[in-house]
């Protein structure tokens, strides 16, 4: 093992972990924003809300809670519920904008190594630049990771969480639980696989999968277990 290209690696895991995550969220941010809501980031989370809408759901369970939760008509509730649809409508999108920024960048990435395939062949090593757009190809682990820990839980407490985004898609799309993590994971195993197997090395496969394994698992652990609390709290 080459242990100076396993400590590079293993940082550039470290590192693509931690902005991978952040420019995850950045999508839920971004269509948040677009959309006119208030939004924050944390460390691992995206906050956005409806202020007004939330100020109206206030009024209304003032003056009007046993007519809400009876589902009899008070004033304005029809302009009510055509806010929160609008919200539940737009809602989805923030949700789909994280999955979609970790998949467009993983995708884009992808096929500029495809444009550039021949630079890759025949090589014992890959220069810096060849190295970040492997990294960057490979935001699409995210999924097939999700999906893994997705199994993993519903194996240990029998219940489908709903804590992912793919899992709260499957959920306001009415799709069966794991449908969106089964595709999306099928779309980033195949990146995967190729890149392994047509633009990684052969001499340095091992270091490779060695560094990934230690610098993702470490770089998870590191990011929502200790410094991500404290350089971007949540303060929701």
């Amino acid at each position: 093992m080459n242990l100076r290209l396993f400590l590079f690696l293993a940082v550039g895991f470290m590192f693509f972990t931690v902005f991978g995550t952040l420019s995850h969220e950045f999508g839920h941010f971004a269509v948040a924003r677009l959309f006119g809501y208030p939004a924050k980031i944390s460390y691992g989370s995206t906050y956005n809300s409806d202020a007004n809408l939330r100020a109206q759901y206030d009024t209304i369970m003032k003056k009007y809670e046993k007519e809400y939760k009876a589902d009899l008509a008070f004033p304005g509730k029809e302009k009510f519920e055509l806010e929160v649809s609008k919200y539940k409508a737009n809602h989805i999108f923030i949700i789909l904008g994280g999955p979609v920024q970790t998949l467009l960048t993983s995708i884009i990435a992808f096929i500029l190594i495809l444009i550039n395939i021949e630079a890759f062949r025949n090589q014992n090593n890959l220069s810096f630049s060849k190295w970040l757009l492997v990294f960057f190809a490979l935001f699409s682990l995210r999924q097939p990771a999700n999906l893994f820990t997705g199994i993993i839980g519903y194996l240990i407490t029998g219940k489908f969480s709903n804590a992912n985004d793919e899992a709260k898609i499957d959920f306001l799309l009415a799709l069966p639980p794991f449908t969106s993590s089964i595709i999306t994971s099928l779309l980033g195993l195949s990146i995967f696989a190729f890149i392994f197997f047509k633009v990684i090395p052969k001499p340095v496969r091992i270091t490779f999968a060695a560094a990934g394994l230690v610098g993702g698992v470490f770089g998870f652990y590191l990011w929502f277990y200790v410094l991500g609390s404290i350089l971007l709290p949540i303060n929701y």
